[in-house]
């Protein structure tokens, strides 16, 4: 340290924070010192050899007079083994330290294991006795850096774009729950306690802003008890105020370290039935339709109830109800016959990773309908036919006409939905030329040896339509589906599907595992990151798909790697991430550069990330920087390019060393191939 910071530090030491250096004593006389907090109850039962009882609610926040004792006396803790000067509590240095903390904790108090995350630090404040001159000096040192700075600085801002500060000081969120808990014996909606604590003492709220949040939750509570309104996770109330959804590491209205998982589990928020939930909604719609024929025909609801009566009753209670209409209604023909002709019919979806089109359901088809009708009180639109689904092949595949209710196939059985045209083809013409009824056959004396019994299997199980179901890499992804034309492609080394890809990382995965280096090595599924959809918000559907990868990333330990196959539509690619590194290995068996879609959702996804992990201050906005185009065995021949991603996982997940091996190669013969597929 220079003369003249010496200089800067002992006046800073000195003026406006007299202090004592490296003693934990101090004079009651003095002015201007903080006095240590002694919280005497604690020292009276650490005496005594007893600890005391804290307890904790359902969201595992510590409540009462004793959970208030808990946070002081860590306050008290930290600021005798954390020196001032620690810039990040996370810094794996003060392990030790922490650990320490942790021992005082339980000595005094009796706290389960658990909850060892949630009972750390927070911060330390300085002005006071037990901190010595030489973490003083430190603390100085490091507050005139350009990292403080830059940190500081974006506090600031974070603060100065803040609309919706509380009222309350530390704790508010819990201490407003545990006082609504105590008062009801049950636990207040979050949007209840965050505007409850944006409430001044006069009742009014802080700032217009809160005041307009305020109101509109006002509104939704009351659509929320009249039933116009559902609240699905975290699409709840306070969401739908805010306009902006949950992050997936917050939870608003809710203390620190409440999980959105211990919320909602400690709320009982329902998850209903998707078939029940189905028709709910058919009922709403069926109600919306007979109110818009009444109204058009100028039927009163009322007095056609009053003249329903019932003819005649049998053993089972049922009962016939007769109308009396009108001669004009009697003559009115109904606006939307509903066609009574349906089909059987398979139903398709464009793949737009592999070309061509895939069965996802069965189910019947009404061909003779027109653009006018409706489905939910849509109308079908040009091109589209109304369809039932009987039999879901593939349940978690988007509809291709979602409904404002449903999005996957599972969630419409049995259920009317809109269809395109074109994607339906009823059973009497599948004998078309449009597809194909016999699926192409094996030509065995040309199959190497070890594929026969998959290729024998193949044409005498799945030739049929039928399916193999694998499980998924994640508990929240669809099955994986496998069908004849998935095994006849890979056998014959044709280009393969999303499908047979994770099928081959299922096998990667099981070998890592038996290898003890299930942790070495993550996959992420295509389906999740490749763009598959078409017609779509490009933006909104970037960042679900950067999610989809920051959910994965977040739970991984350091020095995991995460590979990744991408499918940009036209051709397959490898990317390998490390994130705690910052880094991207670009594998590309063309040697091309990244695109723009790939290089976008990396960068969101990776810059998102760090910035939820506390990893870094600046988002990056070179993405050029940010990945690296990686050496690679460049294709060659007639090979498809997704037997190359195969090769490239195999060669980093079981060989030492094996991003450096594979980065050595420059080319794969089909002998390396067919390791490949014989696996």
């Amino acid at each position: 340290m220079s003369k003249d910071q010496q200089e800067e530090v002992s006046t800073q030491t000195q003026v406006g924070k007299p202090r004592r250096t490296n003693s934990s004593r101090f004079n009651a006389d003095e002015e201007g010192k903080r006095r240590a907090t002694l919280l005497k109850r604690v020292h009276v039962v650490r005496t005594r050899g007893e600890r005391i009882q804290v307890s904790f609610d359902a969201k595992g926040q510590p409540i009462g007079k004793e959970g208030d004792e808990l946070q002081s006396w860590i306050g008290v803790l930290a600021r005798e083994h954390i020196p001032i000067w620690i810039a990040d509590f996370r810094s794996a240095d003060l392990e030790p330290r922490k650990e320490q903390v942790w021992l005082e904790v339980v000595t005094s108090f009796t706290v389960d294991e658990s909850h060892k995350k949630q009972q750390r630090p927070a911060k330390m404040v300085n002005n006071y006795p037990t901190i010595s001159q030489d973490d003083w000096e430190r603390f100085i040192t490091y507050r005139r850096t350009g990292d403080f700075k830059r940190l500081s600085d974006q506090g600031i801002e974070r603060r100065k774009k803040s609309k919706y500060g509380s009222t309350t000081g530390r704790d508010g969120y819990r201490k407003r729950d545990q006082e609504i808990f105590e008062k009801t014996g049950s636990y207040a909606d979050r949007h209840v306690i965050w505007r409850d604590t944006r409430i001044k003492p006069d009742g009014e709220y802080k700032n217009p802003s809160i005041k307009i949040i305020g109101d509109q939750i006002d509104e939704l509570t009351q659509q929320d008890t009249q039933g116009s309104f559902e609240s699905v996770g975290t699409e709840d109330i306070l969401t739908k105020s805010l306009g902006n959804p949950e992050h997936s590491g917050r939870l608003r209205g809710q203390s620190k370290f409440v999980k959105q998982a211990q919320y909602y589990n400690a709320m009982h928020v329902p998850r209903e039935n998707p078939e029940v939930s189905f028709m709910k909604r058919q009922l709403a719609a069926l109600e919306r339709t007979v109110q818009e024929l009444c109204a058009k025909h100028g039927i009163n609801r009322e007095t056609m109830a009053e003249e329903a009566a019932p003819e005649t009753v049998d053993q089972h209670n049922s009962f016939k109800v007769s109308y009396t209409l009108n001669e004009k209604d009697a003559d009115a023909p109904d606006p939307q016959p509903m066609p009574n002709e349906s089909k059987e019919c398979q139903l398709f979806l464009t793949d737009f990773i592999n070309g061509g089109e895939v069965l996802v359901a069965l189910g019947r088809a009404y061909m003779d309908c027109v653009p006018t009708d409706t489905v939910h009180g849509i109308p079908l639109g040009v091109g589209n036919v109304r369809v039932t689904i009987s039999v879901p092949k593939l349940k978690r595949a988007l509809l291709p006409i979602p409904t404002n209710e449903a999005t996957y196939i599972e969630e419409v059985v049995r259920g009317f939905v809109a269809w395109p045209k074109k994607l339906v083809v009823i059973q009497s013409s599948l004998s078309q030329a449009s597809r194909e009824e016999v699926p192409p056959t094996f030509d065995f004396d040309a199959i190497p040896i070890e594929l026969r019994p998959l290729a024998y299997y193949a044409q005498s199980s799945l030739s049929d339509g039928s399916q193999i179901s694998c499980p998924p890499q994640q508990s929240d992804e669809m099955p994986i589906y496998i069908g004849y034309e998935d095994v006849y492609d890979f056998i014959t080394f044709k280009e393969i599907s999303a499908s047979s890809i994770m099928v081959y990382i299922s096998y990667l995965s099981d070998c890592c595992a038996r290898a003890g280096l299930d942790q070495r090595f993550v996959f992420i599924s295509p389906f999740l990151v490749s763009p598959v959809q078409q017609n779509v918000d490009r933006v909104a559907y970037i960042r679900e798909r950067a999610d989809n990868i920051i959910r994965i990333i977040t739970n991984i330990p350091r020095g995991s790697l995460v590979l990744m196959p991408y499918n940009s539509g036209e051709h397959w690619i490898l990317a390998v991430i490390n994130p705690w590194d910052d880094s991207v290995l670009y594998f590309n068996p063309l040697g091309n550069d990244p695109g723009e879609d790939f290089q976008q959702l990396i960068t969101l996804a990776l810059n998102d990330w760090k910035l939820l992990v506390g990893r870094g201050i600046t988002k990056r906005r070179n993405c050029k920087t940010l990945i690296q185009i990686a050496r690679c065995p460049i294709h060659q021949g007639n090979v498809q390019c997704s037997y190359f991603v195969l090769g490239f996982m195999r060669e980093i997940t079981l060989n030492v060393d094996g991003l450096a091996l594979l980065q050595n190669k420059t080319s794969y013969n089909e002998a390396d191939l067919n390791l490949v597929r014989q696996e």
